[in-house]
């Protein structure tokens, strides 16, 4: 069953910090989190839940420094041909129709490179020509008062200079700091969306939660469509006092001596059978897989 409901969206860079991520997770069942520079070893990436949803990166030689964590009740398709070491992207798709909502990426852009990152042109050159929506979450490292700094760098000006042709919005709003040492305080995580996905973004914030990692977390919602669990039942948790149900139900069935035509015994199964499912369905009732209860915008 598919329902419109706010998503949580979480833009973080890691630095190996994964447990306060995965307590937010708990408490958030419809969530998109987008995450630079993960918990890398051995060349998979550690630290995230292997339960109620799905982590998607670059599978090749070299180790990850982005990926993308969706809850279980979202409906997404890996974009392979622009999944690399430093950006994933996925196709977010609408679950009544299965078509395209929207691309999203999630991008690390490293300070020996220079801006823009060539897999992020390629992909909003794809995203234009196919008419796609798209939504990129950006360590760019980079400085610049277009999102809060009150100085820039070369790599600010390079990332502006590509920005302002491109049909790109820069969301960021304040001069919150999204990188804090004891010596520094700077915003180098930046979020860009097309017009289309900008009109469906609330509460785009830096977060004020632990995160135990020098980046802050950037928080926002997004509204799309989600898979919502059916009832169902459980057969292990079904009451105990399912027997003594069936035998004082069947001693209301009136059971002839003998059965006498085909009629008769279908007539007979008949009631034995409504008997018994009657008592199953009292003593193991359907119930609801449990929703992750919201959080507190922080």
């Amino acid at each position: 069953m598919a329902s419109s409901s706010p998503c949580n969206v979480l833009q973080a860079n890691l630095h190996q910090q994964t447990f306060q991520l995965r307590r937010w997770l708990e408490v958030n069942s419809t969530a998109l989190v987008l995450i630079q520079e993960p918990w890398v070893r051995q060349g998979r990436i550690c630290g995230l839940p292997n339960t109620r949803g799905k982590l998607i990166q670059f599978t090749g030689p070299e180790s990850s420094r982005s990926c993308i964590f969706i809850t279980n009740n979202l409906l997404a398709q890996p974009l392979t041909e622009f999944c690399s070491r430093d950006i994933c992207a996925i196709t977010l798709l609408d679950t009544t129709t299965h078509q395209p909502k929207m691309v999203v990426a999630s991008v690390y852009m490293p300070d020996e490179d220079s801006p823009p990152h060539e897999e992020l042109a390629k992909l909003l050159s794809h995203c234009e020509s196919a008419n796609l929506e798209l939504l990129v979450a950006t360590d760019c490292n980079g400085y610049h008062p277009l999102w809060g700094m009150q100085f820039r760098n070369e790599r600010g000006r390079q990332l502006v200079e590509y920005l302002f042709p491109s049909n790109l919005n820069i969301l960021n709003v304040g001069s919150e700091p999204t990188f804090v040492t004891r010596r520094c305080k700077t915003i180098v995580d930046i979020t860009l969306a097309t017009e289309g996905v900008s009109n469906i973004i609330s509460i785009w914030h830096v977060s004020r939660e632990a995160s135990c990692s020098d980046n802050r977390w950037i928080r926002f919602n997004i509204e799309v469509n989600t898979n919502n669990p059916s009832p169902g039942r459980k057969p292990r948790k079904t009451n105990p006092a399912l027997k003594t149900m069936m035998e004082s139900r069947l001693k209301e069935v009136v059971f002839p001596e003998r059965l006498v035509g085909i009629d008769n015994i279908k007539k007979q199964v008949t009631c034995v059978h409504d008997a018994i499912v009657t008592c199953y369905h009292a003593a193991c009732p359907p119930t609801t897989p449990p929703s992750g209860k919201p959080k507190a915008q922080s």
